[in-house]
């Protein structure tokens, strides 16, 4: 499916949801949209966040990592 929206035979919707603003897509076709107040509450929000259901990683090394500064 990704090689077809490369080749630009299918398309694709991108929705960041990004409350720092960290993120970006550079296009002339990119829109951007603000959102609400609420809209906004409803976001995570920290420095990183991973919002993912362990089974479906390929691979997980989260029992490795340890706090920066750590032993």
């Amino acid at each position: 499916m990704l090689n077809e929206v490369i080749e630009g035979k299918r398309k694709i919707t991108v929705i960041i949801e990004d409350p720092l603003g960290n993120s970006a897509i550079i296009s002339k076709k990119a829109v951007a949209t603000k959102l609400s107040k609420e809209e906004a509450e409803k976001l995570n929000t920290g420095m990183i966040v991973f919002d993912v259901d362990k089974s479906e990683l390929a691979h997980d090394v989260s029992d490795n990592v340890k706090p920066l500064g750590g032993d």
